[in-house]
């Protein structure tokens, strides 16, 4: 490694799916992140679990956003400098809000359809697709009954962000990433909601143990 790239690796700014590519090829990673050299991407026609939890991701930013966002034709723009979330309007979640989207299964499959076929860039949702569409459909109801157990549970869920960046420094290395979600209840208790783990252990990310034993433990 040249003294070039060890510098460009000092000023590095990690993300999650950088520490996941370096933990599974660390040369991978070098090319990657180092020499900018990107692998071209394969023209999928099935989606595969990475994009799977993709789908239910967006699904939620859109319920959680605004009507607007459900729309079929309404994507994200993922290159959007800071918070892509400018048109906000749910602010409290209420229990009829919740209970209005569980009611409205279709439209709900509609807008997972339209992502699918946006990320395969496919006019039609056919073959292995459709399952994926009915599994992405029953993990967002599911989130939505759990959030509305919540609810009834601490009286209130106001919601503070969404797909929030930030940024990190450990051990003079800078990380970067995206909260999918920041709410508080009504006794001012606030989470840091991840969609994909859910992982509410507080030992995850306890600084008195060391980011090398917090890691070991997630």
């Amino acid at each position: 490694m040249s003294t070039e790239d060890v510098e460009t690796l000092k000023n590095y700014t990690y993300s999650a799916s950088s520490i996941y590519l370096y933990s599974k090829c660390p040369l991978a990673f070098y090319f990657h992140a180092i020499k900018e050299l990107y692998a071209q991407d394969d023209v999928k026609e099935d989606l595969d679990s990475g994009m799977l939890g993709t789908i239910c991701h967006d699904t939620l930013q859109a319920i959680y956003c605004c009507e607007e966002a459900m729309k079929a034709d309404y994507f994200f723009d993922k290159t959007e400098v800071g918070n892509p979330i400018s048109k906000l309007t749910v602010g409290l979640v209420t229990e009829d809000f919740l209970k209005g989207w569980l009611s409205r299964e279709d439209d709900i499959r509609l807008k997972i359809n339209a992502l699918i076929c946006h990320t395969l860039q496919s006019p039609n949702l056919e073959g292995r697709n459709l399952v994926f569409a009915d599994i992405a459909l029953k993990y967002v109801c599911g989130v939505l009954k759990a959030d509305l157990d919540l609810l009834r549970k601490h009286g209130r869920i106001e919601i503070l962000g969404l797909e929030q960046k930030y940024y990190a420094q450990i051990a003079g290395r800078r990380f970067k990433g995206y909260i999918d979600r920041i709410d508080r209840f009504e006794d001012g208790m606030v989470r840091v909601v991840d969609y994909k783990t859910g992982n509410d252990r507080q030992d995850t990310l306890n600084p008195e143990l060391g980011p090398e034993e917090s890691i070991k433990r997630i």
